[in-house]
């Protein structure tokens, strides 16, 4: 059976590559104090990464990735009404923000009956997304939903590493905006609520003006962001804390 899905996008901010929020401990990183820290008062001097789920890279997880890209690309209320396949719009009868209503269209270990599959290939007036909401998908999220399809459409999910004394731009803060809220969210030329987050000087003017932690926190009357989670993992939160404490540069 053929739908059509319909893509909108989120009103505001920042996403997550895990849906649910999580301490240092259950990230799999644990804290070691070598002895010199004045008492306690400073940094432990080491920082030992256990995880007893890492992440397979040749396994696409679907709460880690699958299920962010549609949350941000189709599943988060924007204007209610216009179309969204959230829990208050669900256009067209379609469904596309937990496990239970994404498998109504999509078959394990079939492109051809996954309807899903065949949505994300229309074109023209039909393209899912359209264009001026981040749309077509990317080559690489096009990739990790062929393949979490092909690998059996798993309800499954891991723990990245995550080692909450960095705070680097390129190598931390850059990846967690890329992978939780540009996509069909704060890139493209219509972003949400008007806030692009794909250059250096576009983040690190959110960061600075305070906006951007706000949402990550729900401060200061910020709804917390991503919608219809509850945050990034915490870790996740200190690497960007750590970089816009040493002033957000372009490192």
């Amino acid at each position: 059976m053929k739908k059509q899905i319909l893509f909108f996008l989120p009103i505001l901010t920042i996403l997550v590559a895990v849906a649910c929020q999580h301490h240092p401990e259950t990230d799999g990183v644990i804290l070691t104090d070598n002895g010199g820290n004045n008492g306690g008062n400073n940094p432990p001097d080491t920082v030992v990464i256990i995880n007893n789920d890492p992440c397979d890279p040749d396994t696409v997880y679907f709460q880690n990735t699958i299920l962010p890209l549609l949350q941000m690309s189709c599943a988060i209320p924007d204007q209610p009404g216009d179309g969204c396949h959230d829990a208050v719009d669900h256009a067209e009868g379609v469904r596309l923000y937990d496990y239970a209503h994404i498998m109504n269209i999509v078959e394990p270990f079939s492109l051809n009956g996954s309807d899903l599959w065949d949505a994300l290939h229309e074109t023209g007036n039909d393209m899912m997304p359209p264009a001026d909401f981040g749309g077509p998908l990317s080559a690489s999220d096009m990739a990790a939903i062929q393949t979490w399809i092909m690998q059996g459409a798993l309800n499954n999910g891991c723990t990245e590493d995550c080692d909450p004394t960095q705070g680097s731009f390129a190598q931390n803060v850059l990846p967690i905006i890329q992978q939780t809220c540009q996509g069909g969210c704060h890139a493209g030329s219509n972003p949400s609520a008007n806030l692009s987050l794909e250059t250096h000087a576009q983040i690190s003017a959110s960061a600075l003006d305070g906006s951007l932690m706000n949402s990550l926190l729900a401060t200061n009357g910020y709804a917390i962001m991503p919608d219809n989670t509850t945050g990034l993992p915490e870790c996740y939160i200190t690497q960007i804390q750590n970089w816009i404490d040493a002033g957000a540069p372009n490192n």
